[in-house]
């Protein structure tokens, strides 16, 4: 049986000369129908909160550090500037001592002021200084020297107790505008932190000492050209209250080693180089500046005293 035609509706989108039409977004219910579902407002706000806190927290960072630093600032220019003035105008006297008495021409005379004695010293609150001619040039070099200083036996063998003066230049750098300038410009909270310490231990210990070390009697500088025990060595005692000499001489260490046993003793007999020959020298140089003072030593080692032309 023949098929019949059938006729289909006409539809503008089966007809071949209609054009295409690009998708569109539908609205379904309220919602799109197909485009991606992002919530850019609230990521965007999401964003601009954990900015804001970190924000925050830089900000709370900067300003605590800021008033730590402030903080650090007033309490050194309360308690370390005035003591920093002065330190300076001291060393400085002190400075102009060692340059003078380290140079080699004309050697110190062989000098004592009339009533100088050792013996009365014990209670006078004194400085000492030993220190190498050739480090006696300018400041700075005596100020590397001297917070070098090793200990020696001759203020014992003196029988006096002055300070050494390595913690008086020890203490300077802390009092010099370098210290409170770094102060001013480190950004870092965990070193100001740690200058803060260093800070609460150099004004509640080291300040106090210096501050007494500024009120001392005496001033006992010993210049060695050659080393204390084979060169030349120059003494000096200066008054530090009447700004004069008190003693000056040049002498070389001559001293001998005289081990003594009190007693019986049971245990071995130490060896020279156990007992050391720097005690036995550092005392001959002590036996020396007694001398020079009148007052007699408890051994005679008939030390070089006034030696005009040693030379290292």
């Amino acid at each position: 049986m023949p098929h019949e035609p059938v006729e289909l509706p006409e539809s503008d989108s089966l007809t071949p000369s209609s054009p295409l039409q690009p998708a569109r977004y539908q609205v379904n219910e309220g919602k799109r129908a197909f485009a991606p579902n992002r919530r850019w407002g609230l990521v965007l706000g999401g964003l601009a909160l954990i900015a804001g806190f970190f924000l925050v927290q830089v900000y709370g960072r900067v300003r605590a550090r800021e008033a730590l630093r402030e903080e650090l600032l007033a309490r050194y220019d309360a308690e370390a500037t005035p003591t920093a003035a002065e330190v300076r105008t001291f060393i400085g006297r002190l400075n102009g001592w060692i340059t003078l008495a380290g140079r080699e021409q004309p050697p110190p005379e062989t000098f004592a002021a009339d009533g100088f004695r050792w013996s009365e010293m014990h209670d006078w609150r004194g400085l000492y200084l030993r220190i190498e001619a050739e480090h006696t040039r300018d400041p700075e070099a005596i100020a590397a020297s001297a917070r070098e200083m090793s200990r020696d036996a001759i203020t014992r063998c003196l029988g006096v107790s002055p300070v050494s003066a390595r913690g008086l230049y020890d203490l300077a750098r802390f009092l010099e505008p370098a210290w409170a300038e770094g102060l001013r410009t480190e950004d870092d909270t965990m070193r100001l932190r740690v200058l803060e310490d260093e800070m609460n231990r150099r004004l509640s210990r080291d300040v106090p000492l210096v501050r007494s070390m500024l009120r001392s009697h005496y001033f006992l500088l010993v210049v060695t050209r050659g080393g204390r025990g084979e060169g030349v060595v120059d003494a000096y005692v200066w008054d530090l209250e009447r700004d004069q000499l008190l003693m000056s001489l040049r002498t070389r260490a001559n001293g001998r080693l005289i081990p003594v046993r009190i007693g019986e003793g049971r245990g071995p007999w130490p060896s020279e180089l156990d007992l050391g020959r720097s005690g036995a020298q550092d005392c001959s140089i002590a036996g020396a500046l007694r001398a020079v003072a009148g007052e007699a030593v408890g051994i005679p080692s008939e030390p070089t005293v006034g030696v005009e032309d040693a030379r290292p």
